[in-house]
């Protein structure tokens, strides 16, 4: 029989690369809102504004506490929230 299953899995939203957890899971099938991977990576270095993710490879924090992406998004640390270009 095949049954199709829906699962979830975070892709960088800047370079495009999945998360893997330590066990090289990259789809969580019982996580019904998402937030059990979305806490994984988080633990593993990448940071979610909202519906985006990026892998440590792709932010860094700048000297006034925002992170910038480097495809040139910047947030708010605190409120996660996207600094609007001026």
């Amino acid at each position: 029989m095949k049954v199709k299953v829906e699962s979830f899995k975070i892709v960088c939203d800047c370079c495009g690369d999945t998360f893997h957890d330590g066990n090289g899971f990259v789809c969580f099938v019982d996580d019904f809102d998402g937030g059990m991977i979305r806490i994984e990576a988080e633990s593993s270095g990448w940071i979610s504004m909202g519906d985006k993710h990026y892998c440590s490879d792709c932010f860094t924090i700048d000297d006034e506490k925002r992170i910038v992406t480097k495809n040139g998004h910047k947030f708010d640390y605190d409120t996660r929230e996207e600094i609007k270009k001026e």
